[in-house]
């Protein structure tokens, strides 16, 4: 005797993991309100982050320090120094002995200016500049990351331009090419032939 197999159809289970049933467009399936549409199906996204345009992105006040580490709280500005407006830093001495008087984008004046390697080596809410020799712990500007529409969004905060095309995220603007004092993991590029007369530090390379 042959036993046939067959499949077995669930009406309460007709999508696949993270995914819901659309009833409002033709009964199809998509991914949950907490998740984000890739390659390899729906991912739901980590802790503080809610599904965006192009990804999973930070939840309101909370933003990344770079590209590929979590979303953590955002800290008041001033927390640990003085802290510099746009992607550069003040040029007064540091309090910290030995410590190089500028620290690049988001650097502080008697901030923590520690040496390091990475930013496992650095205090939350600091990563590691390794555009400076030696290395060393920076503040990350306040507002960095943080999902944004509208210029609006980023008001108030040290990253005042919403990059509305690529990340929509808030950014620094008004950063120095060379030397290029923008965190790792960011390009200072001149916006100038886009016509818009400022600096901006991108996430990854310049358009």
């Amino acid at each position: 005797m042959v036993a046939l197999g067959s499949c077995v159809y669930d009406g309460d289970h007709r999508c696949g993991p993270h995914q819901v049933l659309n009833t409002d467009n033709e009964a199809i399936c998509v991914c949950d309100e907490q998740s984000v549409a890739t390659a390899d199906g729906c991912v739901p996204c980590a802790a503080h982050e809610v599904p965006g345009a192009t990804g999973c992105e930070c939840e309101e006040g909370y933003a990344r320090t770079s590209a590929n580490k979590p979303c953590t709280k955002e800290e008041t500005s001033g927390t640990g120094g003085t802290s510099a407006s746009g992607g550069q830093t003040g040029t007064g001495p540091s309090s910290d002995a030995g410590a190089p008087a500028s620290a690049g984008q988001g650097g502080t004046t008697g901030g923590d200016t520690s040496s390091c390697e990475t930013d496992d080596d650095c205090t939350e809410g600091y990563v590691c500049q390794t555009k400076l020799s030696p290395s060393v712990c920076v503040k990350v500007p306040d507002g960095l990351g943080k999902a944004c529409t509208s210029t609006a969004d980023c008001a108030g905060t040290e990253a005042t331009f919403c990059d509305m095309v690529v990340t929509k995220a808030c950014t620094v603007e008004g950063c120095s090419l060379d030397p290029d004092d923008c965190l790792p993991g960011y390009t200072c590029c001149d916006l100038s032939g886009f016509g818009i007369p400022t600096t901006l530090c991108s996430l990854g390379a310049c358009l």
